[in-house]
Parts: structure tokens; C-alpha cells; sequence
């Protein structure tokens, strides 16, 4: 499979909570929760709500709200809310918090469920738990594909009695995917109503390893998600200061056409860190475009790196340090 450097996660302003009903009461009472877990999407930050400049305004969260609607699952009705996005940024900006960009790596998830006495069991689209997986992924934002559970994946399963699992299975998985991190987890019943997670987390060539413990897998998947996103904001987050801004120059090449033309400019409106894009010239080579950001040059290189159709080329040595040399591919 071709090789996915990220994925644009749409709907980070978006809440999706558990009620018991419509009632104008229930919606009061989560809209705060709802609040919260938008405002840790777009930061990565797992504490958001003790930080009192955050915790002050989620009693207010109705101000915030652009619109809400209900959706029955099979495990219950859920309140979905949509919020203003730009002024909740404004608002992490003014307290000092990390902004997440929308593009995020591309995440394999990979969960083995060993109930006490039963065969492994694949977590995939249809899968027992996987409801449960996909909301703890969304509460926090993360871009991620489940295995398929076909007869090559079987054969990975039959090995999850082997830990740590070998490093060129999990390079073949990566591989395989075309995912840019990968979180292999194995749950294991070891007796009843007492299960055990140990989990290895690839990315940016590191590892990561957790051993967890608790008495519903429910809690263990979203303690080994929170494990991956915790991980990754810390290293992916930029912290966008409230007074700084900085012009730079980007000079892309590869645009050709008015398609590419739009493809990139759509690209960087969706950068967080991007303010005040301006196309300013184009010649037969490069086309030059100035944006503002309040994020340092590694931060602005990793950003822009980690997109998917921009590569970074050398910065010659008489050109200006707020100049970032790109190129398109399509």
C-alpha cells in the first residue's frame, strides 16, 4: 500500500457524549463535558479542564455552541455538538495551551482480546468492542484505521501469545497499511473480571511501551488510546503565543495548475498554526505565497513536513531564514 504521512481529522470541534435522553435538563448537564472534550482535541492536553482560565468558561459552554443533534447507537443516545472553532483557539492562544494541527499521523490500531479460556480475538469493523474504540479514538481527535481481519492478519494474530512481538512483524503491519504510527495492543483476561493490556506504540522512530490493568476492557481501550494521543501531542503540539507573529515565505514548486494551485492553498488554510495566507507571485519555477504563524521555525517545518502533499527542499545559504523552500506532490 502507498505510504500515508497523515490524515486531516474534520470534526475536532465536534462532541460527541452519552445521554440518558432529549430532555432540556440532560443537555445542560453534559454540555460542560462536551466543552472539555473539544477543547482537549484541539490541544492534546488530557488536563485541559484544570486550567483555570479553561476550567472558568466550560460552565458557559452554550456560548460556544454552533448547533447540536442527537444520535441513537447501540449503546444508547448520544449528544453530538458542534462548536465555534475559531474562537475556542483564541481562547487556548490567551491561556497559554498547545493547538494540535488537523493533520495527524495516520494511526494503525491493533487490539487482540484474549477472554480467560477463548481464542484471540481481532478488534475489527464489526468487532465486540470496536464501538467503544472508535469513541474513546474520536474523543481524542486521532486518525486511525482498524485492521480488515483477513487471512494475512490471521496469521499476525496467531503470535499474540509472543511478547514483545517481533520488530519485523510490526514493520510488516506498518508496512502493510501504509500507516504512519502503529499501536499494537493485547488484552488478556487473567481471571475473571480481571484483565491485563500491554501495549507498544511506533512513531516518529520511537517506541513506547504501557502495561495497564482494570476490570473492563472498555476503560483498558481508553486508557491505551489516551497513552497514544498523550504521546503525540507532546511531540506534534505547538504552542502558539498570544503576541508573537512571524512572516515567512514559502517558495512551492511543482504547481502547475490552477487545481494544484488550489489544492495547496486549501492544504495550508487548514494548518492551525496559519494565519493570513497570500498568494504573492508566480514564475515558471516557484510560486511564492507569505503566510504569518506565532510557531518557531522547527515547529513550522515539522508542521508543514508532515502534510500530505509538501515535501521540504534545502534552504540555500544567501536566502532569508524565514524562507521555507517546498514541493507540491500531487
Amino acid at each position: 500500500m502507498t505510504s500515508i504521512l497523515s490524515a486531516t481529522v474534520s470534526d475536532l470541534t465536534v462532541a460527541n457524549v452519552k445521554v440518558p435522553d432529549r430532555s432540556e435538563q440532560s443537555l445542560q448537564q453534559v454540555m460542560p463535558q462536551a466543552l472539555e472534550q473539544v477543547l482537549v482535541k484541539l490541544s492534546g492536553n488530557s488536563s485541559i479542564a484544570s486550567i483555570p482560565n479553561i476550567s472558568q468558561v466550560l460552565s458557559s459552554a452554550n456560548n460556544w455552541m454552533q448547533g447540536f443533534s442527537y444520535k441513537n447507537t447501540d449503546n444508547g443516545l448520544h449528544l453530538l455538538v458542534n462548536f465555534n472553532s475559531q474562537p475556542l483557539y483564541r481562547l487556548l492562544r490567551q491561556a497559554g495551551q498547545t493547538i494540535w494541527s488537523n493533520d495527524r499521523p495516520q494511526t494503525l490500531i491493533w487490539v487482540d482480546v484474549i477472554p480467560l479460556g477463548q481464542p484471540a480475538e481481532l478488534l475489527v469493523a464489526d468487532s465486540q468492542y470496536t464501538d467503544d474504540l472508535q469513541q474513546s479514538l474520536s474523543n481524542r481527535g486521532l486518525a486511525s484505521m482498524l485492521p480488515i481481519g483477513d487471512l494475512d492478519d490471521q496469521s499476525v494474530l496467531d503470535q499474540s501469545d509472543i511478547w514483545p512481538p517481533p520488530s519485523a512483524l510490526l514493520t510488516a503491519l506498518q508496512a502493510r497499511y501504509g500507516a504512519e504510527a502503529l499501536s499494537y495492543v493485547v488484552i488478556r483476561e487473567l481471571t475473571p473480571g480481571q484483565w491485563k493490556a500491554t501495549e507498544l506504540l511506533l512513531f516518529n522512530k520511537q517506541q513506547y511501551n504501557w502495561t495497564l490493568t482494570g476490570t473492563a476492557v472498555q476503560s483498558l481501550l481508553a486508557q491505551t488510546v489516551d497513552n497514544i494521543a498523550d504521546t503525540m501531542a507532546n511531540q506534534l503540539a505547538v504552542l502558539q503565543a498570544k503576541n508573537l507573529r512571524v512572516d515567512w515565505t514559502l517558495r512551492i514548486q511543482g504547481i502547475n495548475n490552477l487545481a494544484s494551485m488550489q489544492s495547496v492553498m486549501n492544504d495550508l488554510n487548514r494548518l492551525t498554526v496559519v494565519d493570513n495566507l497570500r498568494l504573492v507571485s508566480v514564475d515558471q519555477s516557484d510560486t511564492i505565497f507569505k503566510i504569518e504563524t506565532a510557531s518557531g521555525r522547527d515547529q513550522l517545518r515539522d508542521i508543514l513536513q508532515r502534510t500530505k502533499h509538501l515535501s521540504l527542499l534545502p534552504l540555500p545559504a544567501d536566502m532569508d531564514e524565514n524562507t521555507l523552500i517546498l514541493k507540491w506532490r500531487s
